[in-house]
């Protein structure tokens, strides 16, 4: 005899069931519920047990892998996410009826969609006759155990002893007994709720007025004991006391802050706005939404961080929040025009609240603007104004940002050795702060030394930058590749390929790998450049021949054309489309890098167009203390002038690049290419013995770097396949002047 849902039978079903009972030739299976059984329902339960020694059976919840295993079971063939059984398992208590009714909803309502909603946070919807079965289960609790499950409920998870004592106003073994029934009737694991269902019904059967007392006796409880801060917040917020719970929230974002989870405190941020605003405190509110401001320009792109500038910019009360709104927006939005258009009367606004702090920042960022628009003198003359401030008031660390502003502004201006001498203060502050800068600043420093012509100090301080980044940091940042790439750079310069390669390409393999489009992209031009030297121009080629990563960027497609007619050059192909595409697309003949390309223009396009272009750019390195560029441009503009015949027009060239090249060394330009140039240029003159003296320094330089510095794979190459080192030494061979 097999009998269902006993605790639903009727009266003439448990009379037949008793009778049956007596019969010894009858077996029994019996399902159901403990708790609420009828009293003759009861005593079936008992004689069967008692008198026909039948076992009782109590059936556990089932677990989240059998939970799992029962979904998969179904074959409901929709696309259910992962986190569904788990969200069921969390809204039965493993109840497979409870579990069964909430998928079948789920399913109503809209199948899978629905059910990543819920997975995502949704409560899963429930059943009027689930709802019905629990709302009589807790009907049946004794009055005290009503009271500690509604404790708990609006508690949540700040549940526990000492707080149910508290608030009802009792003493822990006052609780024993009711605790116990909970723990019986499947209502309480140990403090937690067997399951929502529990939850949400124990939560509606508060009515609002006293939950909210009780979410306020929460609050307080917490408070005393110094208990979480958003879980405080979020007790002062259901007691409708938002005045309370605008601080608690913020202390809350505090503690994220410190531990780095940018994400959340973002989020706490929002809340403590929308409490202040509640509470009208719009002063407060204000100035949560401009720190959620500034949290975001930390952690979030740039559509996010401009939503949450847009939300404050609502909330502005006086000057002063506009003034720290104003800076925020210049701050995070890193765009020149934008800069350039809001930063002068934003610095008016500061300087007239007496905002020290602020005009040094947005000065800093005023003048980076300037220096890339060309108007770098500008933010030279601004810094310089407030130079005597920081260096009389200013903290530690605002010396250090402006002397780095001040050197970077200096470079764009030209005046190199002044930028050096702020890129050394820089360097000096970043030591006495220990800061994790200081590879940065070196890094700074080394280029400005190699624009400056100084590549050998580029390149020692580049080592040491490497160096610290290497202590410093887990080897996987940013910092290393940049490091990387430029002491591969200026290696390179300096004719030291086989330290010079690897770096290059260790760079370009993690700017690819991390997705730096236009790291990865610099670092092939360089390393493009290295491969000519040394003789290999198909590996060049290869390496440019396809768009760069970065090519939405006009001025890096011009880079990319640049390098390909370089190496197209090399290889004797014909390479003026590229090179004249290239000096196009930078549109201002005006601008740094299309100075810097016509370097390159000038060793491709016709000798008559290419010496002027050479003398122009020499004359303006010079004028900016670029005196690595000028000795490359001088040499240029010689090899032109020979080409045409005109020894006589070269020889002045030629004297200042050698003049040049005693101190300083060129950038990309090669530099044996200045004394195979001057040897021709002293050979149609009749200068026998300054055409020797080229011939033995090229030479030399040659030797030893083969010797030293080139892979033996190469060294074939670098000598025979590079053509300026062919001829050279070619010539030094017949003159007698070879190594």
């Amino acid at each position: 005899m097999a009998l269902d849902d006993l605790h639903f039978s009727d009266e003439a079903s448990l009379e037949l069931a008793q009778h049956l009972a007596g019969v010894s030739e009858v077996r029994w299976l019996v399902a159901l519920r403990p708790e609420g059984l009828e009293r003759a329902a009861q005593q079936l339960v008992d004689h069967l047990v008692v008198e026909r020694r039948g076992a009782a059976v109590r059936l556990s919840p089932l677990a989240l892998a059998e939970v799992a295993e029962l979904v998969d079971s179904l074959g409901l063939g929709h696309a259910l996410p992962p986190g569904l059984p788990d969200a069921l398992h969390r809204h039965s208590g493993g109840n497979p009826l409870f579990l069964l009714e909430a998928l079948k909803l789920v399913l109503q309502g809209g199948g899978a969609s629905r059910s990543l909603a819920a997975v995502s946070g949704e409560r899963l919807p429930t059943s009027t006759g689930v709802r019905r079965l629990v709302d009589g289960r807790l009907a049946r609790l004794s009055p005290m155990a009503v009271r500690l499950v509604r404790c708990a409920a609006v508690a949540g998870q700040d549940f526990s002893v000492a707080l149910a004592c508290q608030v009802l106003g009792t003493r822990a073994i006052d609780l024993a007994d009711a605790w116990a029934e909970l723990a019986s009737a499947d209502v309480l694991h140990d403090k937690a709720f067997a399951h929502d269902l529990i939850h949400d019904a124990a939560l509606a059967s508060v009515p609002e007025p006293i939950a909210r007392n009780l979410h306020a006796e929460v609050a307080d409880w917490l408070a005393a004991g110094a208990g979480e801060p958003a879980r405080i917040a979020h007790h002062w917020q259901r007691s409708g006391r938002a005045d309370k719970a605008g601080p608690a929230w913020l202390e809350a974002a505090e503690r994220c802050g410190l531990r780095g989870r940018r994400v959340e405190e973002s989020q706490l941020l929002e809340l403590a706005a929308a409490a202040f605003a509640e509470a009208g405190q719009a002063r407060q509110r204000s100035q949560a939404l401009l720190h959620r401001v500034e949290v975001a320009s930390h952690y979030a792109d740039l559509p996010t961080a401009i939503g949450a500038l847009e939300a404050a910019a609502t909330a502005i009360v006086d000057d002063e929040d506009r003034l720290r709104l104003e800076a925020i927006g210049i701050c995070i939005r890193s765009d020149d025009d934008h800069t350039l258009q809001h930063a002068p009367p934003t610095l008016a606004l500061a300087r007239r609240l007496g905002r020290h702090d602020t005009v040094l920042l947005l000065t800093i960022r005023y003048a980076g603007a300037l220096a890339r628009t060309g108007r770098a003198t500008e933010g030279v003359e601004l810094l310089t104004a407030l130079r005597t401030w920081v260096e009389g008031t200013g903290t530690p660390d605002q010396q250090r940002e402006h002397s780095s502003a001040l050197a970077l502004a200096l470079d764009h201006a030209g005046c190199m050795r002044e930028a050096l001498r702020a890129w050394q203060r820089t360097v000096d502050h970043a030591e006495q702060l220990d800061s994790d800068l200081l590879s940065q600043a070196l890094g700074n420093m080394a280029y400005t030394c190699a624009k400056m012509g100084a590549v050998a100090r580029a390149a020692q301080l580049g080592e040491r930058a490497l160096a610290v980044v290497r202590e410093t940091g887990d080897g996987f940042d940013q910092q290393l590749l940049h490091r990387q790439l430029a002491l591969g750079h200026h290696l390179r310069n300096l004719g030291r390929y086989g330290e010079a390669v690897p770096l290059l390409e260790a760079a370009a393999a993690g700017y690819r790998q991390s997705q730096g489009a236009l790291g990865a992209d610099a670092a092939e031009h360089f390393l493009a450049v290295a491969w000519l030297q040394l003789g290999q121009p198909a590996r060049a080629l290869q390496l440019l021949a396809g768009d760069a990563l970065s090519s939405s960027v006009p001025r890096v497609r011009a880079m990319r054309l640049a390098f390909r007619a370089l190496a197209r050059h090399a290889a004797g192909q014909d390479a003026s489309g590229p090179m004249r595409e290239s000096l196009a697309l930078h549109g201002d003949p005006e601008s740094l890098w299309f100075r810097t390309h016509t370097l390159i223009a000038t060793a491709i396009v016709p000798p008559d167009e290419g010496e002027p272009l050479a003398a122009g750019l020499a004359a303006w390195a010079l004028a900016r203390e670029r005196f690595g560029l000028a000795l490359a441009a001088h040499s240029r503009a010689a090899s032109c002038a020979l080409a045409q015949g005109a020894a006589r027009r070269a020889a002045p060239h030629v004297e200042i690049a050698l003049q040049l090249a005693r101190d300083y060394q060129p950038d990309v330009f090669y530099l044996p290419e200045l004394w195979w140039v001057a040897a021709q240029v002293h050979g149609a003159l009749g200068q026998a013995g300054a055409r020797q003296q080229a011939l033995i320094d090229g030479a030399r330089w040659v030797a030893r770097a083969a010797e030293l510095h080139v892979p033996a794979e190469f060294s074939d190459s670098f000598l025979r396949r590079n053509r300026i080192n062919a001829e050279l030494l070619s010539a030094a061979r017949a003159a007698g002047a070879a190594p």
